[in-house]
């Protein structure tokens, strides 16, 4: 894509509707540094405590901040690595998609979405009636987000362009999802608290991440994910196990009864 159509697409995509909805405004600068730090976890306590506070996860030493700080501002390098050949074999997104148990009609909004890799079956899954809601911090992405949506024939997918600290979603979501975007995100504690609003009363959060391994130790164990997000006012309702390398955690409010 060049430098112009790029700019078109992107003055064309905050002109339309879909920009009005995700509240626009100036983008905050990512930090382009590549730092990875080490985490340890031997601290972290039992899988799946989402009751501990704030305090209890800050007194064992893992504060909230990213782990990983890429920037992701190629389309082809990210293409290559988003959609390549063999990513289906291993992360099974049809499974996923049919796991999260998406009514026709449902708004649906998935944080990072990278080249739109989930999009196009998110977009089945909630039918004409419905909306998927692509957030990306990067301009090329958003771009090609829009592009790729026109191309597959699916109106309902809506790019948005956020910031690292506000997707600037809208409201009334069904579902908030995120694929391998968890551990990317600062702050992910108070990040969490402020999409609250954005949720229906019944609304769910998935995350899907990658287990730790003995080779990549910078990646959050589902425990850790647990702990957070139950600081952030959510309770984990469902874990689906199917996923050979990865976790699939589904998130309610944390004053919701009962599992769905």
């Amino acid at each position: 894509m060049t430098a112009s159509l790029l700019i078109a697409a992107l003055l064309a995509l905050r002109a339309s509707g879909a920009a009005a909805e995700s509240a626009g405004g100036a983008r905050e600068p990512r930090d382009s540094t590549h730092t990875w730090p080490r985490i340890e976890y031997s601290d972290v306590r039992s899988a799946h405590d989402s009751t501990r506070s704030d305090t209890s996860i800050d007194a064992a030493g893992l504060g909230d901040s990213a782990v990983h700080r890429v920037t992701f501002s190629s389309v082809e390098r990210w293409r290559a690595v988003l959609d390549r050949p063999d990513r289906d074999a291993l992360e099974m997104p049809d499974r996923i998609v049919d796991s999260l148990r998406l009514s026709r009609g449902a708004r649906v909004a998935d944080i990072g979405a990278g080249t739109g890799y989930f999009e196009r079956l998110l977009a089945r899954a909630v039918g004409d009636s419905g909306r998927v809601y692509a957030e990306e911090i990067e301009p090329p992405l958003v771009a090609y987000l829009a592009e790729r949506a026109r191309s597959e024939g699916t109106p309902q997918v809506v790019p948005i362009y956020g910031a690292p600290a506000d997707p600037r979603l809208p409201g009334d979501l069904d579902l908030i999802f995120l694929c391998n975007v968890y551990r990317y995100i600062d702050g992910r504690r108070a990040f969490f608290r402020r999409l609250l609003p954005n949720l229906a009363r019944s609304g769910r959060v998935a995350i899907v991440d990658w287990r730790p391994t003995d080779n990549s130790p910078n990646r959050l164990p589902a425990q850790r994910v647990v702990a957070e997000m139950g600081a952030a006012g959510y309770r984990l309702i469902r874990e689906p196990t199917f996923l050979p390398k990865q976790y699939f955690l589904v998130f309610g409010r944390a004053e919701e009864p009962g599992p769905r």
